[in-house]
């Protein structure tokens, strides 16, 4: 170990020192600053609706399928709770797909809905399919909207597209008649396509949580 006292430099290569006293500006960048090569689900967070308006709700660290899948809501002719939908969002809007039988794609996509214990179907090959692909619950999902038996397609997707900063799909749940379109991207951009009275009261200030950690 090798040290620059008056630059207050450290290095493991003698060599470095001559390189690192010709240096004025140095400048670094967020890449592959990472200490692990790997991700892993943090939590989510979901809105709910409030006297004051609509507020982030707790985050949720485990089990995210069975808290987000409210109990509550069970029947056919009920509509979704908020955090039955981002649970859609979150089992559909991405880009997976199996290569040699291996589910692949965006490692920010996959850990995702690794998390979730939902299983992907690839429906290219199958003339009666529903669309792209078809997602299913997980096999010891026995009560709220989403369970076992259920099934949910994706019938189009729209690629990420760095300039729009974000991407989307149409989805059918088996269960409705109507489909719904879910995007996903940058929080700015996502605000940017939203109603000011569909935005949470706190949004703001929980974006700037997450982005300074």
């Amino acid at each position: 170990m090798y040290r620059l006292e008056e630059q207050k430099i450290i290095t493991k290569s003698q060599n470095k020192i001559n390189v690192a006293g010709k240096v004025d500006v140095m400048c670094f960048d967020k890449t592959g600053t990472l200490t692990e090569d790997s991700l892993d689900l943090y939590g989510v967070r979901v809105v709910q609706r409030t006297p004051n308006g609509l507020e982030f709700d707790n985050i949720v660290k485990n089990q995210v399928h069975e808290r987000l899948n409210d109990p509550e809501v069970q029947t056919e002719s009920s509509s979704k709770t908020f955090s039955q939908k981002c649970l859609e969002l979150m089992a559909t809007c991405h880009s997976l797909t199996y290569i040699r039988g291996v589910l692949s794609g965006d490692p920010l996509d996959l850990k995702m809905f690794n998390a979730l214990g939902w299983t992907l179907k690839d429906d290219h090959e199958d003339d009666h399919s529903e669309g792209i692909c078809s997602l299913f619950p997980p096999n010891n999902s026995e009560s709220g909207y989403f369970r076992s038996e259920h099934s949910v397609h994706v019938v189009k997707r729209f690629e990420f597209v760095p300039k729009l900063q974000r991407m989307s799909c149409i989805v059918k749940d088996s269960r409705e008649e109507r489909q719904r379109i879910y995007v996903k991207g940058s929080p700015e951009r996502i605000k940017e396509l939203c109603r000011d009275s569909t935005i949470p009261k706190d949004f703001n200030e929980v974006l700037s949580i997450y982005t300074q950690v």
